[in-house]
């Protein structure tokens, strides 16, 4: 099986029960949630948190990635079965892919190497013992991002399907951004009746 992590900082801690609430709702039978708070380097609290954990896969989300509707199992369940399979596939991201990628299977690609976002804080579900060796360099998350990979692990992307729905666009219009509530990750919090006084209080200057 696998666990869920959750990544976030300190002063958004507002967000983690509307995030349950969210994973209750669209993924009632989610697996254990971890949650990684603190402050300092992303990619140092990320690492030394999945050190204490013991499961061998976790599905990564950010504290901003609240599920809008319900997830799609049974391509989660066929990931799960694709990383198990093959030891050297680090990570299957559930972003739909628009890298240049290979075809790997039925649902999956496998990314190309020297190129920007093998590393995606997208939700992907990860090998640990890989995250870890992908985290070895203190650094923020759009650094992370945008390294430029070349090494031995497979990286395998969606081909395209509906998978885990955080409410991303092409304009990037949604989430929080420059420690912003986006307006339409503040009409969904409203819709979904999330919208508490800790939240207005974290994000008052909006």
């Amino acid at each position: 099986m696998f666990s869920i992590v959750m990544m976030s900082c300190d002063r958004y801690k507002s967000l983690t029960p509307a995030f349950k609430a969210c994973m209750d709702k669209y993924y009632p039978k989610h697996p254990t949630i971890n949650y990684i708070y603190g402050d300092g380097c992303w990619t140092k609290r990320l690492r030394e948190g999945l050190k204490q954990l013991s499961d061998d896969y976790v599905l990564v989300l950010l504290d901003d990635m609240l599920i809008r509707k319900s997830i799609n199992q049974e391509l989660i369940t066929d990931a799960l079965n694709t990383i198990k399979s093959n030891n050297k596939i680090a990570v299957i991201n559930f972003e739909k892919n628009y890298r240049p990628a290979d075809n790997y299977s039925e649902n999956w690609l496998k990314q190309k190497y020297n190129q920007m976002y093998l590393h995606s804080c997208q939700p992907s579900l990860w090998r640990r013992e890989a995250l870890i060796d992908n985290l070895l360099k203190d650094e923020d998350a759009w650094a992370w991002e945008m390294t430029w990979i070349n090494n031995n692990w497979i990286y395998l992307i969606n081909k395209g399907m509906d998978i885990i729905d955080v409410g991303t666009t092409n304009n990037f219009n949604w989430g929080i951004t420059r420690g912003r509530l986006t307006d339409e990750f503040k009409d969904f919090l409203i819709h979904e009746n999330l919208y508490s006084d800790e939240i207005k209080e974290a994000f008052k200057n909006d």
